[in-house]
């Protein structure tokens, strides 16, 4: 093992899944106490924690012999299931694995169903090998079968050699026996997985009388080819998970703040309404003040009369008080689409800044916000008429997320009421304030309703005034004759 010392080259034999009992004419460098979780240290001089002697990120190449096979699959299958949350430390273990020499492990079961029994019979090779796990090692056995597929799915991430015996194993009665054969010991069309024959029975497969022995030759071969990636690879590997528990730490804004993001600037010649401005904060005090129930507050009134322009002023006046402000243009169902559409590029791009990796995790961004495979490396998200319900989803349930409740969404122009129904993109849990704005008097019916009326005489003059830059009397024909609408006096 001299000839591998940059690497941690862990055993596992059939004595992993032994019975608790003491160990006969067992050397003092073999005892059970020096084995980990079933999981031998073969390395001279290395003690058996990684976690003590902090080599947890040294590549981990494991030999696993017969029955041992089985407890590796399973320490690789448990670590692989640990996450930032759960188990952490025991990901070290999967993380740091680049590859598996598996020495006659019956991974698909055994031809005979009287298989286990012969097994208890040479059982005392292994050394008190525990009889509970041989059960299982019948052909087809489920328990194989469930662990072979979990194996499988991770299969990608681990180099695997296949080793399997070329002759039968004597037997204490004087017959021979095939242990465990290549069928079994074998799995086809495994990715990055080759199988190996090596030339001894299946007591002897890890047993080797001297360096130039041809089978030592071909193992220690595959062993120095492994050594080549192992580093660069268990590197990536901790890189890798370095990057998702930071995605994981720190780039969700706790408070769900987002930049504003309006596509217009504030109206410096915006004049009166200051009932309707004030009737709309009370409103939406109320209800982030659970004062009234979440429902939008629906602005109505004739074409021009000012509504967006209200509501565009009425931002700009307390965007402070919300942690986001979304507007939706919601004269078509297309519009309406795009603009969440818009909505999503600005959460990934909010998060992404908020990101100290560099270049940010796109992809792992767009799993959080349910948007998977529908980013490109650079950050933008591909927004098909495929994607477009997927996309909209996606929105709705950030802002029905729990703790997300000083949000502000408006739904701008919502004069279309047979095309498509507006309330379909309300969020289920309303928890944040919604506006709308409509021509239609029956879009009340949608939450509070409040009709905006024509301006005053002199807000209209006074408009007029700061939109010509000049000052305009009271008799101008002109303001009368466009009955005071805040689109024709503001243009």
């Amino acid at each position: 093992m001299k000839l591998f010392k940059d690497l941690r080259l862990l055993g596992s034999r059939a004595e992993a899944a032994r019975q608790p009992k003491p160990l006969l004419d067992t050397p003092d460098s073999e005892r059970p106490e020096e084995t980990a979780f079933g999981l031998k240290v073969l390395v001279p001089g290395e003690a058996p924690s990684v976690e003590i002697d902090k080599t947890e990120r040294r590549p981990i190449i494991f030999l696993a012999h017969s029955l041992g096979g089985i407890v590796v699959k399973s320490a690789l299958i448990h670590s692989n299931s640990a996450g930032v949350s759960h188990n952490e430390h025991l990901k070290a273990i999967k993380l740091s694995t680049y590859g598996v020499i598996f020495f006659g492990t019956p991974h698909q079961g055994t031809e005979s169903a009287s298989w286990g029994k012969v097994l208890v019979n040479i059982a005392s090779i292994f050394r008190h090998t525990n009889t509970a796990i041989l059960e299982h090692l019948e052909k087809d056995s489920a328990w194989l079968e469930i662990q072979l597929e979990q194996y499988k799915s991770i299969s990608s991430e681990v180099f695997t050699i296949f080793c399997f015996e070329s002759y039968p194993t004597p037997l204490p009665v004087g017959t021979s026996m095939m242990i465990v054969s290549k069928a079994s010991a074998v799995v086809p069309g495994m990715r990055d997985a080759e199988s190996v024959e090596i030339r001894k029975d299946h007591i002897n497969l890890v047993k080797f009388r001297h360096s130039s022995d041809d089978d030592f030759q071909t193992v220690a071969g595959h062993l120095s080819l492994m050594c080549e990636g192992a580093q660069t690879k268990v590197a990536q590997n901790w890189e890798n998970w370095e990057e998702i528990k930071a995605v994981n730490a720190e780039a969700w804004p706790d408070k769900f703040e987002i930049p504003l993001r309006i596509g217009y600037d504030r109206n410096p010649n915006f004049t009166g309404r200051t009932k309707d401005l004030d009737h709309i904060h009370r409103f939406l005090c109320d209800i982030r003040e659970k004062k009234k129930p979440s429902v939008p507050f629906v602005l109505y009134g004739t074409g021009g009369i000012g509504k967006t322009q209200l509501v565009r002023y009425f931002i700009f006046t307390h965007v402070d008080e919300f942690s986001s402000i979304i507007w939706i243009d919601a004269r078509d169902l297309q519009n309406v689409c795009n603009s969440f559409v818009g909505l999503m590029q600005g959460l990934l791009d909010c998060y992404a800044g908020k990101s100290r990796i560099t270049p940010p995790p796109y992809h792992r961004i767009a799993q959080y916000l349910g948007i998977s495979g529908l980013v490109d490396e650079d950050g933008h998200i591909v927004a098909d008429s495929a994607n477009l319900d997927r996309i909209t989803s996606a929105c709705l349930r950030w802002l029905e997320r729990e703790g997300n409740t000083r949000y502000l969404l408006i739904f701008d122009n919502v004069d279309d009421l047979s095309s498509f129904r507006i309330s379909d993109f309300f969020p289920k849990r309303a928890s944040g304030c919604i506006i709308v704005t409509s021509r239609r008097p029956e879009c009340s019916r949608l939450g509070e309703g409040w009709k905006v009326e024509i301006m005053k005489v002199e807000e209209s003059i006074d408009l007029l005034s700061k939109s010509y830059g000049r000052t305009i009397k009271e008799n101008d024909g002109g303001t009368v004759s466009l009955h005071f609408l805040h689109l024709s006096t503001a243009y």
